[in-house]
């Protein structure tokens, strides 16, 4: 009996590790850290920190840069030396200037280049007018026929940038924001903000959104040719892998402005980062590329889950460590004598012990020997 008591001891106390170990994660306290941009914009946007960069945006005579932080500087009511505000309103101002960002917005236009932020914006204004995805289908799309070295991720966006276009004359504008979308991408693509991780995630959605065997189809003999045999392009296209991208694109250049939405796109490594820069947009609007500037990626991290013992979690531990040592102990003390036992009742007999099938002569008890000798 004092045998079946041990080993239901250690069941007993097996069983209490265990409920104890199944429960250990009821003595942790999960906490959500929310990051505090608006502190953190505080504390690293100094007055000699704003100015600093002021003076290295007039150093490259990038007067919009200058002008954000000039404005960031006012919102966080820091005051900026006079002669540098001074300096950038004058050159501002200045016919020269003026004369240089048109040229520039002309190139960008016409050629498609984005190596500036007014060529920036005529590159956007032109492909949002259809004429940028028509030429450049028509540019990439005769390299891929012809077997040339080809961008299949403008040739990709020009189809489907083409097709909305076409549809958003038949719709009377209802897919113009997704347009504005394409053509984001493909200028960020052109002036190399898109992030590598970033461009490789957009080129799996493209791959399921265009079949680019379709571009073999269409005739490139010239531009209106072109355009003739798009007509039915956006019937061929699946929207869906990209749907959701060119939304938060479009609502990140509401908020803010296209040329904007560029600059915030460089910070950005997946769709998860883009939902994040989209929901700061919501609350720092125009000034988003800015505080992006200043604080970094950091500024996209999400919300963060941290996890800490609770009060009781220690004592929980031992508890259950000691009722695992004390199963073991009663476990030990129940096998050794059950074993011990049980080897004695199965114990070989050794080469000398006589059979105890064949009597030895003197084990016969008298009687036996007597009767023997009687007879004989």
């Amino acid at each position: 009996m004092k045998f079946m008591a041990k080993l239901l001891l250690s069941l007993l106390f097996a069983l209490i590790a265990l409920l104890l170990s199944l429960n250990l994660h009821r003595f942790f306290v999960v906490e959500e850290v929310v990051p505090q941009i608006e502190r953190e914009l505080e504390t690293r946007a100094t007055t000699e920190f704003l100015e600093r960069r002021i003076e290295e945006a007039l150093s490259r005579n990038d007067l919009e840069e200058g002008r954000e932080f000039l404005e960031l500087a006012r919102s966080l009511r820091r005051e900026i030396d006079g002669e540098l505000v001074a300096e950038l309103e004058r050159r501002e101002g200045s016919v020269e200037q003026r004369w240089e960002e048109i040229k520039e917005f002309t190139r960008g236009f016409l050629k498609g280049e984005a190596d500036g932020r007014y060529s920036l914006a005529g590159s956007l204004v032109s492909d949002l007018t259809i004429v940028g995805d028509l030429r450049d289908l028509y540019r990439e799309g005769k390299r891929y026929i012809g077997g040339e070295e080809y961008d299949p991720f403008i040739l990709g966006l020009s189809a489907v940038g083409v097709g909305l276009g076409l549809s958003t004359v038949a719709s009377l504008g209802g897919t113009a924001p997704l347009k504005s979308g394409v053509s984001l991408l493909k200028v960020a693509r052109r002036s190399k903000a898109l992030t590598g991780n970033f461009t490789r995630r957009l080129v799996s959605r493209l791959s399921r959104s265009v079949d680019l065997r379709m571009v073999k189809e269409m005739d490139f003999t010239s531009l209106r040719g072109l355009r003739r045999s798009s007509s039915k392009l956006l019937e061929r296209i699946d929207l869906s892998p990209l749907r959701r991208v060119l939304k938060d694109l479009e609502e990140l250049s509401k908020n803010g402005s296209p040329l904007e939405t560029l600059e915030i796109l460089k910070y950005v490594e997946d769709e998860r980062d883009l939902r994040r820069a989209v929901k700061l947009s919501r609350k720092f609007r125009g000034r988003t590329a800015t505080v992006l500037k200043v604080l970094g990626k950091g500024a996209l991290r999400g919300s963060r889950i941290v996890v800490k013992r609770g009060r009781y979690y220690g004592l929980v531990l031992f508890s259950a460590f000691l009722s695992v040592l004390l199963s073991l102990t009663f476990l030990v003390a129940f096998l050794v004598p059950s074993l011990k036992r049980l080897g004695r009742r199965r114990k070989p007999p050794s080469p000398g012990d006589p059979s105890p099938t064949t009597p030895s002569p003197s084990s016969r008890s008298l009687e036996d020997q007597i009767g023997q000798g009687g007879t004989g």
